[in-house]
């Protein structure tokens, strides 16, 4: 189950309860209360059915924008499908604080005032024209509501914008509407997703027929090859990684005798279990995220392709409430064992922590000892949360007070100081979890030392960490709010002495690449390349064993580089990269909102200074003038003036002399009048600024509707964007494929390298399929967007939404206002 919450303060919370309550109260409980007072039988149960439905999605969405600043959407849903009822209980003993109670309880009580009923015999006497009009308090009731309904969708298009109101007002605001696409899209990629594997895990043996040849190489001769799989397990908490409080004896024992190597720098590529082991035990990663995670080749399989039984344990349930990766790909195994659902799906009473799984082990080890070559995967419940649960209390070594006298008490991350002190509940929350993490070195040192006489290796990584009041109050785990504390793992090698006389080769390999950086997601690369075993979808680059690693990938967690933005986090304040700040027309924002964003739109018209338009072309009288709506609100500024002040603000920030080297902010130029007369001279006037204030012209995006203009542009090493224009929504299918015949002609130019719209169209655009040709091969088209109605399209809620998480979808800009320090 995902987590990741920081707990809001009482004031917030309420500030968000007013929200729900605005947002859904004039559309939805007038029309329930409407329908309370109708006398037919049809309308009750519309309202009961209304009624339940609208208390408890309302009361989902209290619960997470208290803990997650978001509402409900697809993300959540689908971490929801993938959970089960032991990990959903224990994630909402960990959420479910005393502030969220509070405001839960005081929306019931509020929402229970639409039950009340007025009397009928109350009624009101108005005067029309000096005649008197007698409206009972029914008709009255029906008279406010409508008021109220007709106030609330002029409110609407006016608050979240008309390009186009009714899907942004509707769809993305109204919480009826939203749900329905949540969970309709939700469910059905899932069911597709759970047909499909299901298909495909049929298909296993014609996989291995119709592919003789999927091994290309197979020299693995190591006789058993462990894999323990841990969960929720941050490595900055293990004293093996230099946390002051012994964490991690056993392991550090087995360190200092030469057994085990422990790697300084490997992080997950998301927070959450499910995405991160999709990831981790398959060849899919995020530049290859277009092919579902199912549709490629898996570890088990190409184990058990390489002669190897494969067997997997695990203290997790063997089911969740829609199926999950983990135990999907379980079933690829030879052996299955589960501790909670045992070979007759009994279940088993009782919390079972993971010293259960070296019984299990031992039992396994007894049964497969004499095979040639064995492959276990064993999967910890590790340090889940609820912490508490994760260890008996036999291995509750720490207190409170270890944590206070070694000044570990702050929201800080160690060995920073910090002013704030961790109250009486976070201090237990956090005991809780070093508590787990000992045990959690008891378990992992266990199952090593049960190989320590065999020819095995013996591997460990955690799928993610846990955030533990590290830097703000916040606990768990979340791709939505992530942070490096959330995707720093523990990765480390066991190598019995029998192992290291026999296999000194990959011994070498493993203690040469103990310092270099590493992302899991390429896990299945390196791990294969160090068993000798290679096979058709092998990239060796991706290889943390192998001579031609590349160790300059981007390491991208949930869609923020982790190297440029987690791993010197400054308590959040950085944006992810892929989200650029809209509408920057001004120095004041810009320095307003300076080294939060990596890039910035500025809208500019190309106009001659002091000459009314249309003048003389005299490129000593042109400039760039900053602003949305060109000479009748010129402000005049000039853009030298904003690349003047960028620059300046970029020397003042600078830390090291590495940072001077090349300027790294990037700007979405939005080329209102981009035409054919002026183009050339606009051309030359853009690059002697790039020039003047040493911008790489790289970093720049023209966009224009005017695609045949921007061919001088892209020609001169710009970033071009074709601007699709705002279309009538009715019309889109019906003129479906003619627009798509018109992209696509737009996209042969080659012209532009990207194809930018308002979010209302990416549904649409993102169906179309555009493609481009790249030296013979149509590769999908990038495309970039904006997505700024309202108060919920900043850059929090923009980590929600599909786009975000499309690989195609290079940019988005969010909305943003006024001085945020």
């Amino acid at each position: 189950m995902g987590g990741g919450g920081q707990q809001p303060s009482l004031t917030h919370l309420t500030a968000l309860t007013l929200q729900c309550l605005a947002i859904n109260f004039s559309i939805f409980y007038t029309f329930l209360y409407l329908c309370n007072y109708t006398n037919k039988k049809f309308g009750r149960i519309v309202f009961i059915i209304l009624s339940v439905f609208t208390f408890i999605a309302a009361f989902v969405e209290i619960f997470l924008l208290g803990n997650f600043q978001t509402l409900f959407n697809k993300i959540m849903f689908q971490v929801f499908l993938s959970t089960n009822s032991h990990e959903a209980g224990e994630f909402l003993q960990t959420y479910m604080s005393k502030n969220i109670i509070i405001a839960l309880v005081f929306f019931t009580l509020f929402s229970m005032t639409f039950f009340i009923k007025i009397p009928k015999s109350i009624s009101y006497k108005l005067k029309i024209l000096q005649k008197g009009l007698h409206i009972n308090a029914k008709v009255a009731l029906y008279l406010f509501a409508l008021c109220l309904m007709i106030f609330a969708f002029l409110f609407g298009r006016y608050w979240y914008g008309d390009k186009p109101p009714r899907k942004n007002f509707f769809i993305e605001k109204n919480l009826l509407f939203r749900w329905e696409q949540v969970l309709y899209y939700g469910i059905k990629e899932q069911r597709d997703f759970l047909k499909q594997y299901f298909d495909l895990s049929n298909k296993l043996q014609e996989f291995k027929k119709e592919n003789p040849n999927y091994i290309t190489k197979n020299d693995s001769i190591v006789p058993k090859v462990v894999l323990i799989l841990g969960e929720s397990t941050q490595r900055n908490y293990m004293s093996l990684y230099g946390y002051p409080l012994q964490t991690t004896p056993l392991l550090q024992q087995l360190r200092n005798n030469g057994n085990l190597v422990v790697f300084s720098d490997v992080v997950a590529p998301h927070a959450h279990t499910n995405e991160a082991l999709q990831e981790v035990l398959t060849f899919s990663n995020y530049e290859n995220r277009q092919i579902p995670w199912f549709k490629q080749q898996n570890l088990i399989n190409v184990m058990r392709f390489a002669g190897y039984k494969s067997i997997w344990l695990s203290n997790q349930e063997s089911f969740s409430i829609w199926g999950n990766a983990p135990e999907a790909l379980s079933r690829h195994a030879d052996v299955t064992r589960f501790s909670r659902i045992i070979d007759s799906y009994t279940s088993i009473d009782g919390v079972l922590y993971d010293g259960v799984l070296l019984s299990m082990l031992d039992k396994t080890l007894e049964t497969y000892n004499n095979e040639n070559k064995t492959f276990y995967i064993v999967h910890l419940m590790g340090t889940h949360g609820v912490y508490e649960a994760r260890f008996p209390k036999t291995f509750a070594k720490f207190s409170q007070k270890d944590l206070i006298n070694n000044h570990l008490n702050t929201l800080a991350p160690y060995p920073k100081t910090s002013q704030v002190l961790l109250d009486s509940w976070q201090l237990k929350v956090k005991t809780d979890y070093i508590n787990a993490v000992y045990y959690n070195d008891y378990v992992v040192s266990e199952i090593m030392k049960r190989f320590q006489n065999d020819d095995a290796i013996v591997i460990y990584l955690s799928d993610h960490g846990d955030e533990v009041y590290d830097f703000r109050n916040n606990v768990g785990h979340s791709d939505s709010s992530i942070s490096r504390f959330m995707a720093e793992v523990p990765f480390m090698i066991y190598m019995s002495d029998t192992f290291k006389k026999k296999h000194k080769d990959i011994a070498q390999k493993v203690i040469d690449a103990q310092n270099l950086p590493f992302m899991s997601d390429d896990f299945i690369h390196a791990f294969l390349d160090l068993m000798g075993i290679e096979t058709q979808d092998t990239i060796l680059s991706r290889s943390l064993f192998n001579k031609h690693y590349n160790a300059n990938r981007k390491r991208i967690v949930a869609n923020r580089d982790y190297d440029k933005e987690l791993k010197t986090q400054n308590l959040s304040m950085k944006v992810p990269e892929k989200l650029w700040l809209h509408r920057v027309d001004e120095v004041a924002k810009l320095k307003d909102f300076w080294g939060k964003y990596d890039g910035y739109e500025i809208d500019v018209h190309f106009l001659a200074k002091n000459t009314p338009p249309p003048p003389t072309i005299n490129k000593q009288t042109y400039y760039f003038d900053v602003g949305h709506d060109g000479l009748e609100s010129s402000i005049g500024l000039d853009l030298a003036v904003m690349f003047d002040t960028a620059k300046s603000l970029w020397r003042e920030n600078l830390k090291t002399k590495d940072e001077a080297k090349v300027f790294p902010i990037k700007f979405w130029i939005d080329f209102k009048n981009l035409d054919d007369s002026n183009k050339e001279l606009a051309l030359k006037t853009l690059q002697n600024l790039c020039k003047t204030y040493q911008i790489p012209i790289q970093n720049l995006i023209v966009e224009s509707p005017n695609y045949e203009a921007l061919r001088v542009f892209k020609g001169s090493g710009f970033f071009t964007s074709y601007y699709f224009p705002y279309y009538d929504m009715q019309k889109l299918e019906q003129d479906r494929q003619m627009l798509h015949t018109q992209l696509q002609n737009i996209i042969k130019t080659g012209n532009v390298n990207y194809i930018s719209f308002d979010y209302g169209y990416y549904d649409f655009i993102e169906s179309l399929n555009l493609k481009y040709n790249h030296k013979g091969k149509l590769l999908d088209m990038p495309l970039l967007t904006w997505n700024i109605g309202g108060p919920n399209k900043d850059w929090v809620n923009n980590i929600s939404t599909k786009a975000y998480t499309d690989s195609k979808v290079k940019v988005i800009l969010v909305s943003e206002q006024g001085n945020y320090r």
